[in-house]
């Protein structure tokens, strides 16, 4: 059974004028967000949604400020049963609706997680994002929205290699929800039958990738 813990409050009274506007004129609550973080980050060491950012703040903390200060408020974080308190005692701070969505079966891959996050995006557009990336820019975010068509998908490239998050139209988020979850069955595959929307960027964050305490460590000297 997998546990989902919603925090669903209203955006605050500064932030009102600045989403009205932009739900006029981009439908902006069409679109969500899923946050992969359910990992077992073997190779890190430690659960890769509790790592800090300079600021102190968590991966994970940082990714939801980030997409909700894009005027997306609707977002689903997929972990592991042992990261629900702390997750859900930084969370309560938080405006919009964050579902925290628990996948107590791992093992089955990351399509499973995607697909739980996913039952909560229905009827929406969505952003897939991976915790060991912690960057998005609010430029970035505006640009794959005014690019996404009916039944295809946005990626973004740096140097003409893919990164980041991936925006995926309604109709594949549909189809998505009812593809078999295996650990061989990745989204790049699922994709393959659909239109591909390629958008270069000047953000080489894009091709971020932490996996190990060296990436981590180096991502720090960086950044």
């Amino acid at each position: 059974m997998n546990l989902v813990v919603c925090i669903n409050r209203p955006k605050n009274f500064s932030n009102f004028s600045f989403n009205c506007f932009f739900n006029m004129e981009n439908n902006i609550t069409k679109f969500g967000t899923v946050i992969l973080a359910a990992g077992n980050s073997e190779r890190m060491g430690t659960p890769k949604a509790l790592l800090k950012m300079a600021s102190n703040h968590f991966f994970f903390e940082t990714l939801i400020s980030n997409y909700q200060d894009a005027g997306i408020s609707s977002i689903a974080l997929v972990v592991q049963n042992s990261l629900i308190k702390t997750i859900e005692k930084q969370v309560q701070n938080l405006d919009g609706n964050i579902y925290i969505v628990v996948n107590n079966e791992p093992e089955k891959g990351r399509m499973h997680s995607l697909q739980l996050g996913l039952k909560f995006m229905k009827n929406k557009a969505v952003f897939v994002h991976n915790i060991d990336n912690p960057f998005v820019s609010n430029g970035l975010l505006m640009q794959m929205i005014t690019k996404l068509e009916p039944k295809t998908y946005v990626k973004p490239l740096y140097q003409n290699k893919g990164g980041h998050p991936v925006l995926l139209s309604e109709e594949i988020v549909n189809e998505l929800l009812h593809v078999e979850a295996t650990k061989e069955n990745y989204l790049k595959n699922a994709l393959k039958k659909h239109s591909q929307i390629l958008l270069e960027t000047n953000e080489p964050e894009i091709l971020l990738n932490l996996n190990t305490p060296d990436d981590y460590q180096s991502f720090f000297e960086t950044h």
